[in-house]
């Protein structure tokens, strides 16, 4: 559903974009908290007239992270694998219980109580046992400090794609508050050039059906102006929601330059996950191996016997202290076959593991191909946007002496507004391989210093 909404997302840009060009153009196709009652669905929290305020990619971070449910399934596994592991490690300390017998009836065993005949008889017992040495403690110590890792790189993988999730919307409403921009500019523009034609068109100098020409302009502006604020207000209203604030996105600008990280996929947050995983089973073959195979304990009781065939009354203590020792033979292979079934499933996942960096480290590959081929993309346009402004100022001048007609400056303002959504998504692409970089890498804290944002993460 989450990858659905994204491609319909980025559909959407991809349609903003395609709309405003006032010439056709093809678009580029994007690619430990209390535990409580969950967070209730967020509406968006702008009052009716309420300005968005500007907000960075660290502290869109920030916002979307408060209340959001994820992470408390995070605090809650990594606390629940803890308390796993002190339990383990409590075993180190002597185990009490109390026990106590009361009966009444005939003894049948050979001593005084049988020749009494008929009566009762009691006792209570202060049962300890302290063992000293296991098999397995130490085997069930380290699945459980591999628990806790494991738990930790669960949390770092939702972490990663929770920042990745934000980074995209945050990319996706930062374009559009940039298309906005740009069509608010061409309006002006074209409200500077309206006037001075209709005067021209009204005295004569220039066709009457250029009147036409120019009306149907001003409708198309105002038409790519109500589908802008479509996509914009979208947008606003999804980062409200995921923040919980009134907020906008910032303008960012992707640095290439820095981005040539080579860091591999060996730090994938899912390959590290998968890794941990193969190492918890592992421990557990190791555990399987021992499991139970001996044992040393001290032992102790201590507690009072009732019998009416005590000479100095009918109560007396009894204590008793020494060891117990055991020793299970695994003569079937019971055991050995456990830690080998477990040790195949470490290997199992450890082969994923590996077969996913490797298709990683392909994708790493092309990522920073793209990166290179756009970085050449953005030089040619940049170089071809001045050649474009350069026409369109001369094309405004050549105009205003009178030597062509107001149609050929609106050709040459089509032509810099083309050039100028080219860029748009041209950084909107950029930054779409910067995130989905820092996702494979796990370098996600890098991603806002690479958008030209400081993080302060």
């Amino acid at each position: 559903m989450a990858h659905e909404m994204t491609m319909a997302r980025e559909s959407l840009c991809a349609l903003a974009l395609s709309l405003l060009l006032l010439t056709p153009v093809a678009a580029t196709p994007s690619s430990p908290t209390k535990f409580g009652p969950w967070p209730v669905p967020r509406t968006s929290p702008c009052l009716p007239g309420e300005v968005p305020r500007p907000v960075d990619l660290p502290e869109l971070w920030r916002l979307g992270g408060e209340g959001e449910p994820g992470y408390i399934a995070i605090e809650e596994s990594i606390g629940a694998e803890q308390a796993s592991r002190t339990s383990i490690r409590r075993e180190w300390i002597p185990s009490f219980s109390l026990t106590g017998v009361g009966n009444y009836g005939q003894r049948l065993s050979p001593g005084e109580e049988r020749i009494l005949g008929v009566g009762p008889r009691g006792e209570m017992r202060l049962l300890g046992a302290w063992t000293l040495m296991e098999s397995d403690r130490m085997r069930r110590g380290d699945v459980g400090d591999q628990r806790i890792r494991e738990a930790l790189a669960a949390g770092h993988s939702f972490e990663v794609v929770h920042r990745g999730h934000l980074a995209r919307v945050y990319v996706d409403a930062a374009v559009a508050e940039e298309l906005r921009d740009l069509h608010d500019d061409h309006v002006a523009r074209l409200a500077e050039l309206a006037e001075p034609v209709r005067q021209r068109l009204e005295s004569g100098v220039d066709a009457s059906w250029e009147t036409y020409l120019l009306d149907e302009a001003v409708s198309r502006t105002e038409r790519l102006l109500a589908g802008i604020d479509q996509l914009r207000s979208s947008l606003r209203n999804e980062l409200a929601m995921l923040t919980g604030s009134c907020v906008r996105a910032a303008p960012y600008a992707p640095r290439l330059d820095e981005a040539a990280s080579e860091s591999g996929a060996e730090a994938n947050p899912d390959v590290l996950l998968l890794r941990v995983q193969a190492d918890t089973r592992e421990a557990m073959a190791r555990q399987e191996r021992d499991r139970g195979s001996w044992q040393l304990q001290v032992i102790g009781t201590l507690g009072p016997n009732h019998s009416r065939a005590f000479d100095s009354g009918p109560w007396r203590n009894e204590y008793l202290v020494g060891l117990a020792g055991s020793v299970n033979l695994d003569l079937g292979g019971v055991r050995r076959q456990l830690a080998a079934s477990e040790s195949a499933r470490a290997r199992a996942i450890d082969a994923e593991a590996e077969s996913l960096r490797l298709a990683l480290e392909r994708e790493l590959a092309r990522t920073r191909i793209e990166l290179d081929h756009m970085m050449i993309r953005r030089a040619g346009l940049e170089i071809e946007l001045v050649q474009a402004q350069t026409r369109e100022e001369i094309a405004l001048l050549r105009w205003r002496e009178g030597i062509d007609r107001w149609t050929e400056v609106m050709t040459a303002r089509d032509r810099v507004l083309e050039l100028r959504i080219l860029e748009i998504e041209l950084h909107r692409e950029m930054a779409v391989a910067l995130i989905r970089h820092g996702e494979v890498t796990g370098d996600i804290d890098d991603l806002p210093a690479l958008l030209g944002q400081e993080s302060d993460l």
